[in-house]
């Protein structure tokens, strides 16, 4: 887009027609997919349905990006290694056959296209403008250089991002185990609280229970004392009117005794 803007290359409209094209065919991946997540099926064949769901969107974008260069001259087009970029980008969700898979898939659809084109089998689109053009499409050397230069860089790509891609992913897995873990241990952390949790609920309960019991006895004992201070209140008025009464026969009794001693002096006399 960008290179005919500038008036390197001439407006070609069936090379739009991959815009198109492209939100269709993933599209359809995505319907896929979200089909896929929804399934009832076993995990394994789950993973297994995600892993061929994954190579064949990465060879079906090879297929474009190898389409795209044909249509854009083929090896004398300026985005010739425009196939690397897909590598690049599936290495990271692919595995690394896969991805050694993809870049070959894409060096020999790029040399059939080149291939097809030096020896007549294929039109050649003249995508450059002409004062551009040099005819490097017939032009064996240029060809096989193009064609043994794309497969050496495909596989090299693919050799250090299907690296790159299990080094990710076993922190990816080492990750999801660490969590897995994190989260087995804040559950056992939460039932154990739980417990003392109930354990301290249960003791504040015996405690209010206690407390209550207490409060009863306590309020026996209030009521307890209170007869008792009635009972002595009671008992002490006893008292005071026995004192009285011994009062009042002691002085019966010195009279009594006076009398007497009156009677016998008044014998002796």
């Amino acid at each position: 887009f960008v290179t005919q803007l500038v008036g390197h290359a001439q407006f070609l409209l069936f090379g739009w027609v991959l815009g198109p094209a492209a939100l269709a065919y993933n599209t359809v991946f995505l319907l896929w997919l979200r089909r896929t997540r929804e399934s009832a099926a076993p995990p394994a064949d789950l993973a297994r349905s995600l892993r061929r769901q994954a190579l064949a969107q990465a060879l079906a974008d090879m297929v474009m990006t190898c389409v795209l260069v044909y249509l854009n001259g083929g090896v004398e087009c300026p985005t010739v290694y425009l196939p690397f970029l897909a590598v690049i980008l599936d290495s990271l969700v692919l595995s690394r056959r896969g991805v050694f898979l993809q870049a070959n898939f894409g060096a020999a659809l790029f040399a059939l296209f080149a291939l097809g084109e030096y020896a007549g089998l294929m039109a050649h689109l003249p995508w450059l403008r002409p004062e551009y053009q040099h005819g490097h499409y017939r032009d064996p050397h240029v060809v096989a250089s193009v064609v043994l230069s794309m497969w050496v860089l495909l596989n090299l790509a693919a050799y250090v991002m299907s690296g790159l891609g299990q080094r990710l992913n076993r922190a990816e897995a080492r990750s999801l185990r660490l969590l897995e873990r994190l989260r087995l241990q804040i559950g056992e952390a939460a039932g154990e609280l739980d417990v003392e949790t109930s354990g301290i609920q249960a003791g504040a309960e015996a405690a209010n229970q206690a407390a209550t019991e207490i409060a009863a006895t306590v309020q026996e004992m209030a009521r307890g004392a209170s007869q008792q201070a009635a009972q002595l209140d009671r008992l002490s008025r006893s008292l005071e009117r026995l004192t009285e009464a011994g009062q009042r026969m002691a002085g019966g009794t010195r009279e009594t005794s006076e009398t007497a001693a009156e009677a016998v002096a008044t014998v002796r006399r």
